[in-house]
């Protein structure tokens, strides 16, 4: 069973927040699946092939909290966060196995509450402010252009998720080369995906510590 988390902030004010892609993304898998959410405490979430699908809503910096409470009190035996990046512009997604919180509030959250860094993750790009504060900038609206673009890599996001569950993580990774092969050859454009990451061979189980 696979714990996978959209980040975001509670509240109709943030649903077209650059911060809020993470529950977009969830959202979006909800809808295509005709799946409801139930509301839990500090959290709602669905079911949908026995992998639960979460929203944290303690607000971003505290999602920690509800990550490390659903560890210690269901059993899965895999993590996978979905976030904003900031240092990707807007069209590119980067998977990675592990890594720091770049800075992310959220991602800091959940490496001081779950205690590693050792979990899957989809960063999605929302771009960097040219001149506004950072913070009002993330949980500021994409504009109507972005989500053009955003559409498209949502759907990719999605079925690198649904890969993912039914497969692996290699095999889901394995699919978006080939789309950013693909597209690469045909528009001559590198900035569609960030560089995937390989899988090692052997994919370590989540660690509840």
């Amino acid at each position: 069973m696979k714990l996978i988390a959209g980040l975001g902030n509670p509240g109709k004010h943030y649903i077209r927040s650059r911060h809020n892609i993470g529950f977009m993304l969830l959202d979006k898998i909800a809808e295509s699946n005709d799946k409801s959410y139930t509301v839990a405490d500090g959290y709602s979430y669905f079911i949908l092939n026995d992998n639960y699908y979460v929203k944290p809503e303690l607000y971003m910096n505290r999602s920690g909290i509800v990550i490390r409470e659903l560890i210690d009190n269901i059993e899965f035996d895999d993590l996978f966060i979905i976030v904003d990046d900031i240092n990707l512009d807007v069209g590119k997604l980067r998977f990675r196995l592990k890594g720091g919180d770049g800075g992310h509030n959220g991602l800091k959250s959940i490496i001081e509450n779950v205690g590693h860094k050792n979990w899957k993750r989809l960063r999605i790009g929302v771009g960097m402010p040219a001149k506004e504060n950072l913070s009002d900038f993330v949980l500021a609206d994409f504009s109507e252009e972005e989500f053009k673009i955003l559409e498209e890599l949502l759907e990719l996001s999605q079925k690198f998720i649904e890969i993912y569950c039914k497969d692996s993580f290699q095999k889901a990774l394995d699919f978006v080369s080939k789309i950013k092969s693909k597209t690469e050859k045909e528009t001559q454009n590198p900035t569609i995906l960030g560089e995937p990451e390989s899988l090692s061979p052997k994919e370590e189980p989540l660690e509840k510590v």
